[in-house]
């Protein structure tokens, strides 16, 4: 990604961020099921009673979500004061994460908005059971070219983010944004009350 695509994205940076902060994959470390993986006769005999601890990766939820860990050479803006995309040229997780960005170093990057690439992006959804249908690709028509982007969730025909755009990029966080929409009608139709009680 180019400082130009980067710019381009940079106003949808943010929503599609809140996105991708809630889908949820199982814990790699105990599979799921919030208490670490062992053989219930090997502990048996170890500890006498079988009693499963809490996994320390997901705190015995069984689930994990995504959290962004700046990388080199990813693009990050400060939302607050309105910059323009920056490279991350350094980093260093010796002391709560302080980035270099251009010259200025950065000791909290919480307040850095990551503009990430649509292959790393890929790559969350597959963790969370989503996929891209096809590869994204330009389509040529009467009005010129645009690139098109589906999300599926694994295991359902129906499309849960479709856009079209410009560019690549630009058309997955358009498609991000519908997901994000999708997700907000299932959230909101599962907190709402039975009205028959």
């Amino acid at each position: 990604m180019n400082s130009k695509q980067a710019n381009a994205v940079k106003e949808l940076a943010a929503p599609v961020n809140k996105v991708l902060e809630e889908l949820e994959w199982d814990c790699p470390e105990c599979e799921g099921y919030g208490h670490r993986i062992v053989h219930r006769e090997d502990f048996r005999i170890i500890h006498g009673d079988w009693k499963p601890r809490p996994c320390s990766t997901c705190n015995g939820t069984g689930k994990i979500k995504y959290s962004w860990t700046p990388q080199v050479g990813e693009w990050c803006y400060n939302e607050r004061m309105g910059s323009p995309p920056e490279l991350i040229s350094e980093v260093d997780l010796s002391r709560d994460t302080s980035i270099r960005v251009g010259q200025y170093i950065w000791t909290n990057p919480v307040f850095r908005t990551p503009i990430l690439e649509w292959k790393t992006i890929e790559e969350i959804l597959e963790k969370a059971g989503y996929y891209f249908e096809e590869p994204i690709k330009r389509v040529y028509g009467s009005e010129g070219s645009k690139c098109h982007c589906v999300i599926k969730k694994l295991g359902n025909p129906k499309p849960v983010g479709v856009a079209w755009a410009d560019s690549r990029i630009r058309a997955v966080y358009e498609a991000i944004k519908e997901l994000g929409k999708e997700q907000a009608k299932k959230k909101g139709a599962n907190d709402e009350p039975d009205k028959n009680r």
